[in-house]
């Protein structure tokens, strides 16, 4: 029995050869087309734009005197970032713009609960008081 099975010709299997090495080659190739996809240039210059914008104004928090000032340019910072979000993912992003917009956004959130602080330190009348309080940030 295990001689009719060797006794395919030697064309018919390497016929199969090429053609699974094939398959194998288009597999891959799609995979990597998926993974891989390219933008339109507008797009990637939109993306730079808004992380360089959202850079910019957390750059204006971080030299405001003013509390409620650096609040608002960190807010600023994290909409823009987030409004890009929504529209490419953080995949996309780290590779058009070479950032991570995880960690840019936590670095964001940071830099906002301390903005809230001050603020609240600064005008203890708009502090929220209680679990309201603790879950923005206010304390």
């Amino acid at each position: 029995m295990s001689k009719k099975l060797l006794a395919v010709p030697l064309p018919w299997v390497a016929a199969l050869g090429v053609i699974t090495l094939l398959s194998v080659a288009v597999g891959i190739a799609a995979l990597m087309t998926k993974t891989q996809k390219r933008l339109p240039k507008t797009v990637c210059n939109g993306a730079n734009a808004v992380v360089r914008a959202a850079a910019q104004w957390s750059t204006h928090a971080q030299q405001d005197a003013s509390p409620l000032l650096r609040m608002v340019h960190v807010n600023y910072a994290i909409a823009q970032l987030n409004a890009l979000r929504v529209i490419l993912s953080d995949a996309d992003i780290e590779r058009i713009t070479t950032i991570k917009p995880r960690e840019m956004v936590a670095s964001l959130r940071e830099q906002q609960s301390q903005a809230i602080r001050k603020v609240g330190d600064a005008c203890s009348s708009l502090k929220l008081q209680g679990l309201q309080g603790q879950a923005s940030g206010w304390r």
